[in-house]
């Protein structure tokens, strides 16, 4: 089963409000979802970004590479 990184972050949210630890957490998604779902240093960090106060299950804008390509502008 392979899940959003929306779908991942709302199931630490839950687990996180449930008082679980960012190891327990990441030890529970694993024997649920299989392994290799999420990887504990991830977990880690979504839980540290909560005890900030940030529970945007969203990805944030970033820079980097372009999502797309614009045709007009190759052409140009």
């Amino acid at each position: 089963m392979v899940l959003s990184c929306q779908q991942m972050r709302t199931i630490m949210y839950c687990e996180f409000w449930n008082k679980l630890s960012a190891t327990k957490c990441h030890k529970k998604v694993c024997e649920g979802l299989g392994f290799r779902t999420i990887s504990n240093d991830a977990v880690k960090v979504w839980f540290r970004k909560c005890k900030e106060g940030n529970l945007d299950i969203e990805d944030e804008p970033h820079s980097g590479c372009p999502n797309g390509v614009d045709c007009e502008k190759l052409n140009d």
